[in-house]
């Protein structure tokens, strides 16, 4: 074999770049397996003729003859440096009949060089970013049902979508760094979503509206824990997942469950930042939960939770919402229904911190119901805060 290989390279020294790949490229397609790992090591000799051409050549030979090479013992080794080669010189045609060798693969270390391979030529060829995406996103769903995945294969694929950087990578590793793999798998899937260009805001919306429900909520919490993160960014992404738990309808008990706790944290999180914008969604919250907490669906917690949201809100709209609820509120008492101290006294507190005379009336009211001393102490304090204020144009 060292003569064969010798004797090429005196043939070929003499000649041009193109000559010279037109023989590597007959020698690989003349020669055995073991003949075809030679030539390509071969071409290393000759850095300056463009061998682009003889590293597809060998790619679609493994694509197209893999039923004959799954029971020849030296395609591994052929796959292996014919994927080295191709992403070695950065050959921008070769993403495709890679993945193509992906798939068609079920040697873990050739898939591993070949990831590694995309990693440094994927851009080129957007669709194959995408079927990586989807290749991660189907590992991390059988690994979610309990099934068995290969794990050295499934963190090169998080690294090589790192070294890609593609925005639309963003939702699948996401899931990755949440699906509990190994500590360097998760590790390696953290470094890759950090390394993705493009809006942290925008990248975690995406995950929101449109990734599984489990990551909804970590999305949220991620977009939170960013002191670097403008407030109008964290509140953006905090509106989309309050959209998404009031829009978002399962079959699922426990689904439903985690779609009321992105609601509900959501909703805190733009009580906590006063997001006045979220003034509407925050409407459509309370009009949801007290419908819920009437048929014994919601703890009173959570109604105390959407009544201060609208307190938070700062805004008229806020107040004429509550206003219209104490006035709801007031008819119940009058008619002998019992009521929550807990409910009245906490929509009296955010009326008094609104401050907006669109109140006044309900409050003054209060004084004639049959409510706690507490209430109409509470109330009375509201009113006078009210009328101290200069009369509103």
């Amino acid at each position: 074999m060292f003569v064969y290989s010798v004797a090429l390279i005196a043939r070929a020294a003499g000649q041009d770049a193109g000559t010279v790949l037109e023989s590597f490229e007959n020698n690989f397609d003349r020669g055995t397996t073991t003949i075809k790992i030679q030539v390509l090591n071969d071409s290393l000799h000759f850095p300056s003729a463009s061998m682009d051409a003889l590293y597809l050549k060998a790619l679609d030979y493994l694509v197209t003859n893999d039923q004959t090479l799954q029971s020849d013992p030296a395609a591994p080794s052929l796959a292996l440096i014919a994927v080295k080669l191709a992403g070695g010189a950065k050959v921008p045609q070769a993403a495709a009949p890679l993945w193509k060798l992906f798939n068609l693969q079920a040697d873990s270390p050739v898939r591993v060089a070949i990831l590694g391979a995309l990693g440094q030529i994927g851009e080129q060829d957007p669709t194959v970013v995408g079927e990586m995406n989807d290749w991660l996103v189907s590992e991390d769903n059988l690994h979610e049902a309990g099934n068995a995945v290969d794990i050295p294969v499934l963190t090169a694929c998080v690294t090589a979508l790192g070294e890609l950087r593609d925005q639309s990578s963003f939702p699948a590793l996401f899931t990755a760094t949440l699906e509990g793999y190994p500590p360097a798998t998760t590790s390696a899937a953290a470094a890759a979503l950090a390394a993705v260009k493009g809006s942290l805001k925008d990248h975690l919306i995406a995950v929101i509206r449109g990734s599984r429900i489990a990551d909804k909520l970590p999305a949220l919490a991620m977009a939170m824990a960013q002191s670097a993160m403008p407030d109008a960014d964290k509140a953006a992404v905090a509106s989309a997942a309050l959209q998404v738990g009031l829009d978002s309808t399962v079959d699922s008990a426990a689904l439903t469950n985690e779609l009321n706790a992105l609601r509900f944290q959501a909703l805190k999180d733009l009580a906590a930042l006063k997001w006045g914008a979220a003034t509407g969604l925050v409407i459509a919250n309370f009009e949801r939960t007290l419908d819920e907490y009437t048929r014994g669906l919601d703890a009173v917690d959570d109604l105390l939770d959407a009544i201060d949201a609208l307190g938070a809100m700062g805004t008229h709209e806020a107040a004429v919402r509550l206003t219209l609820y104490l006035d709801l509120i007031h008819t119940s008492t009058q008619s002998g229904q019992p009521t929550d101290d807990r409910i009245v006294s906490a929509v009296i507190a955010n009326l008094s911190s609104l401050g907006d005379r669109v109140a006044l009336e309900n409050l003054l009211y209060t004084q004639y119901l049959n409510y706690s001393d507490a209430v109409k102490k509470a109330a009375r304090e509201a009113v006078d805060e009210l009328t101290a204020q200069a009369p509103q144009n």
